[in-house]
């Protein structure tokens, strides 16, 4: 009998080691966007998602939203001036500030942090128009439901400057 229990704990030890090694390898693989922005990484889509829509100016301030999520506060375009979340373009890297700074964005060498002043193009979406924006479990799905994308919507950045 004791040999039985032995190995049967044994069985049960490795069992729960493999199944512990499949879960960090597998939510390793496949995440191609920085984890440490309010535990989800700065939100950008990759070279080959699209966003289907019109391009069009905004301008706003760039907030850490109460989840610590990166917003813009619009102010233009007219009547779309809720705290928008933001995705970024591709390429673009997350800036880790200071607790006074907030995080921040960094596209072709010039960083965005909150409470700067922004302009460019992008487009108004809801989060439905993300890739995989209304697939549950999908990255763009649980990061943009917890930084209130189904109440403000998404501002997907195609062009930005400083204002």
């Amino acid at each position: 009998m004791r040999g039985v229990r032995g190995q049967g704990g044994a069985r049960w030890l490795s069992a729960a080691v493999t199944a512990a090694v499949a879960v960090v390898v597998g939510g390793a693989s496949g995440c191609v966007r920085d984890e440490a922005m309010a535990g989800m990484g700065l939100p950008r889509l990759s070279a080959d998602e699209q966003v289907a829509g019109d391009a069009v100016p905004f301008q706003g301030t760039l907030e850490i939203g109460p989840q610590g999520c990166l917003m813009v506060r619009l102010t233009d375009p007219a009547g779309d001036t809720a705290d928008r979340w933001t995705a970024w373009p591709s390429g673009s890297e997350a800036v880790y500030g200071s607790a006074e700074e907030g995080n921040g964005a960094k596209v072709d060498r010039e960083t965005f942090m909150g409470g700067d002043a922004v302009s460019g193009t992008g487009r108004l979406v809801p989060l439905s128009a993300l890739p995989g924006g209304i697939s549950p479990g999908s990255y763009f799905e649980g990061s943009g439901r917890y930084c209130d994308a189904l109440v403000g919507g998404v501002l997907v950045i195609d062009e930005v400057a400083h204002a």
